[in-house]
C-alpha cells in the first residue's frame, strides 16, 4: 500500500510540473459515496499539514461591520452618490457614552461626540453602515449655542434603520448641508451631510448615537459596541463588499426562467410553492416587502421585470452575507473577504445550516483543508448526490481558497459524482495546484485521474 501511495505521489508531482493547464476528473466505483472514507489517505499523506489561523486572518474584514462615521477629506462619486471611506479626518473623541459633564450632560451622555480638525460645514458625515433614511431634521442654524431647542436639540440631524434592526443618528449637522431625504437608501460610507455645531450644541462636533433593536432612547448604547476608532474602516485595507462577480458567481448557479424583461416564477418542486429569479421564494417574504411587493401576490407563472427581482436578490444576498458575518463573530471566527462570500453563497442556498455546519468543522478542525468536509457534506442526503449542487460546492471551495471566481452551469446528467469531480483549475492560479489538491481531496471516494 506505501508503495501504491509513493507512486501516485511521483506521478502527481510529474504532472504538476510539466503540464500548463490542470484538469482533475474523479471516478468512482460505488453509487453510494462516503465522503469520508477517504480521507485517511490524506491524513497520512499530509499528517502536519495546519494552517497557522493568522495566514487567514491578514486584512481580514473584521468583527463589526460599522465605520466610523467621520468621512474622509477626498471623496468619490459613484452612480451618482458621494462617498468618503478613506482615512477619517478626526478620530478625536470628546464626549464618550454615559459621561456626566456638569450642566452638558447630567444624566449621563447618550452618543459620542466626536471633534473634527476643521472648521464647521467642511468635514464629511458618513453613514456608518447602509441602511434606510427614516428622518431628517433640518432649518437649524449652526452656532445658536447651548440651550438650543432647534431639532429637539439635535439641531440638523439624520436617522438611519439598518438591517440589523439598529438605528444610528447623526447630530449638530452644518446648516444647509444634509444631502439625504427620507425614504433615500443610502450605503456604508455615503456621505450623509457635513459637522456643524447646530442645536443644543457648545462647539463644532458630531454627535454619534446607536439605537438597537427599536428607535426608542432607552435602547442607545455604547457606539464603541461598533466603532473602533483605532480600526475606523474595520477592514484594514480590503475591500469588504459584494463584488459584481460573487453575485454574478451566485446568479449562474441559481440559474433563472425568463420572458423577455422578466423573470417567471415556476414551481421547481422542491415544496417552496414558487421560485423565481436565482432562487428567490416565499421564505424571504420580507426582501420582497423592502422593495414595496407583497409575496403574497407572488405564484406560478407571476411575472416580475428582471430589474426589480434583482434588487430583491442582491438584497437577500447581502442580508445572508451580513447573518454569515454575525455568527462567525459571535464563534470568534475571523476570515477574509472571499472566504466570507464563499460561506455566504452556501448559507443563500442551503439556509443557516451551512454556516453552522461550517463553524462545526472550523472548531474541530482549525482553518485547514479539512473544513472542506462542511461543504461536501451538504450534496448528500441518505447516499444520493445532486449533480448541480456538487459544482455549487466545489466552486464555493474554489472561491474559498483562493479568491478565484468559477462560472458554471449546474445541470448534468452525471449522477455518480462527487465533491471533488470535473473542475478546470485556472492557469493564473495553476501556482496554487497542489495545494488546490489538497484541500478539495478530503471530499472524495474513488480513483483520480489527471490529464
Amino acid at each position: 500500500m506505501k508503495k501504491k501511495k509513493l507512486i501516485i505521489i511521483i506521478f502527481l508531482a510529474i504532472l504538476l510540473t510539466f503540464s500548463n493547464n490542470y484538469a482533475i476528473q474523479a471516478t468512482y466505483e460505488s453509487e453510494r459515496q462516503d465522503i469520508y472514507d477517504y480521507k485517511e489517505f490524506f491524513d497520512e499523506l499530509y499528517p502536519e499539514e495546519e494552517k497557522d489561523n493568522a495566514e487567514y486572518n491578514e486584512n481580514a474584514c473584521g468583527s463589526s461591520s460599522y465605520v466610523w462615521p467621520v468621512g474622509s477629506d477626498e471623496v468619490e462619486n459613484r452612480n451618482g452618490k458621494t462617498f468618503a471611506l478613506g482615512n477619517p479626518n478626526t478620530v478625536n473623541i470628546t464626549s464618550y457614552f454615559g459621561s456626566t459633564e456638569a450642566g452638558i450632560h447630567d444624566n449621563g451622555h447618550g452618543a459620542l461626540d466626536i471633534a473634527p480638525s476643521a472648521d464647521a460645514g467642511v468635514v464629511n458625515v458618513i453613514a456608518a453602515q447602509s441602511g434606510t433614511i427614516t428622518y431628517v431634521s433640518t432649518g437649524c442654524t449652526s452656532f445658536e449655542g447651548f440651550g438650543s431647542t432647534c431639532g429637539g436639540g439635535y439641531g440638523n440631524y439624520v436617522i438611519i434603520r439598518h438591517d440589523d434592526g439598529n438605528y444610528t443618528y447623526y447630530a449638530h449637522m452644518h446648516q444647509n448641508s444634509i444631502t439625504v431625504s427620507v425614504g433615500d437608501n443610502v450605503e456604508q460610507g455615503q456621505v450623509i451631510g457635513k459637522i456643524g455645531s447646530s442645536g443644543n450644541s457648545t462647539g463644532t462636533h458630531l454627535h454619534f448615537e446607536i439605537r438597537e433593536g427599536e428607535d426608542i432612547k432607552d435602547n442607545r448604547v455604547d457606539p464603541l459596541n461598533y466603532v473602533d476608532p483605532e480600526n475606523p474602516r474595520v477592514s484594514s485595507g480590503e475591500d469588504c463588499t459584494m463584488p459584481q462577480a460573487f453575485i454574478d458567481f451566485v446568479t449562474t448557479s441559481e440559474g433563472g426562467v425568463t420572458d423577455g424583461d422578466y423573470y417567471v416564477a415556476i414551481d421547481i418542486g422542491d415544496g417552496a410553492g414558487w421560485t423565481i429569479g436565482p432562487g428567490l421564494t416565499a421564505s424571504v417574504g420580507y426582501a420582497f416587502e423592502h422593495f414595496d411587493i407583497d409575496p403574497d401576490t407572488i405564484s406560478v407563472g407571476t411575472k416580475l421585470p428582471i430589474s426589480t427581482v434583482d434588487k430583491v436578490y442582491e438584497y437577500v444576498l447581502l442580508q445572508s452575507r451580513k447573518s454569515v458575518e454575525a455568527n462567525l463573530t459571535s464563534n470568534g471566527i475571523t476570515l477574509n473577504n472571499n472566504q466570507v462570500l464563499a460561506i455566504t453563497s452556501g448559507e443563500y442556498n442551503g439556509g443557516a445550516g451551512f454556516t453552522n455546519g461550517f463553524i462545526e468543522s472550523y472548531k474541530r478542525n482549525g482553518n485547514t483543508y479539512k473544513v472542506f468536509d462542511s461543504f461536501c457534506s451538504y450534496v448528500h442526503s441518505n447516499g444520493s448526490v445532486w449533480p448541480g449542487l456538487v459544482k455549487r460546492r466545489k466552486a464555493e471551495w474554489i472561491l474559498y481558497t483562493s479568491g478565484v471566481y468559477l462560472s458554471f452551469d449546474t445541470q448534468s446528467s452525471d449522477n455518480n459524482v462527487e465533491c471533488i469531480g470535473n473542475f478546470n483549475i485556472p492557469e493564473s492560479n495553476k501556482s496554487n495546484v497542489t495545494e488546490m489538491l489538497k484541500n478539495t481531496a478530503t471530499g472524495f471516494n474513488g480513483k483520480i485521474s489527471y490529464y
